[in-house]
């Protein structure tokens, strides 16, 4: 998980004017898409918090006993 973090600050102390527009055009991508990739992530992990909660409480064996 550190490495790509080593491997960009390698690169920019290396060769700041070729990193520096990659890096600008990165976080301009990020910050566009950031708030669709926000919700989605909320929505799956909402989505598999409720089903392991649904998994605990049996509430899937109540459904099918009826």
């Amino acid at each position: 998980m550190i490495l790509p973090a080593v491997v960009l600050l390698g690169a920019r102390v290396a060769w700041p004017r070729r990193i520096e527009p990659l890096l600008a055009r990165l976080n301009a991508w990020i910050v566009r898409s950031s708030g669709s990739m926000l919700g989605w992530v909320l929505g799956i992990a909402g989505f598999l918090i409720a089903r392991d909660a649904a998994v605990r409480l049996e509430l899937f064996d109540l459904l099918a006993n009826r």
